[in-house]
């Protein structure tokens, strides 16, 4: 089973071996579905953002990551009853709130790694991930 796009016994919450879950791995399965359209979302996010700096916006999301903040959302909205639309776009504007402030955090510190991983700053000018932090 496949929990995000970024594999591996420490980012899916699936033990080495592969033959049990993890509990967040059990939990994951709750939301999966709902999971899938937050990330089909903050895709199509993506390319609605200026060509000029799409391909900054399309690196600071392609990280994938753990996607811990939308699976809280999408949890909570499941323990209050049915998850809805509205939760899906909760847990979309809670993870690009929170890319944003990474790629703000690396901008000020002009951070050329975030995670053994080059950020969006690296190898560019201070200027072109600054119209990044202007976009509409």
């Amino acid at each position: 089973m496949e929990i995000s796009a970024r594999s591996g016994p420490g980012r899916t919450g699936i033990k080495a071996s592969g033959s049990s879950l993890t509990p967040l791995a059990r939990v994951t399965q709750l939301v999966q579905p709902q999971l899938g359209q937050v990330e089909q979302r903050i895709i199509k996010q993506a390319t609605a953002f200026d060509p000029a700096i799409e391909g900054y916006v399309t690196y600071a999301i392609g990280g994938h990551g753990k996607r811990l903040r939308p699976l809280v959302a999408l949890l909570a909205g499941g323990a209050t009853g049915q998850i809805n639309t509205e939760h899906v776009d909760l847990a979309v504007i809670v993870e690009l709130i929170h890319v944003a402030t990474l790629v703000h955090d690396d901008i000020i510190d002009e951070a050329e790694r975030r995670r053994a991983q080059p950020t969006v700053l690296a190898g560019r000018s201070r200027e072109q991930p600054a119209r990044f932090a202007r976009a509409k």
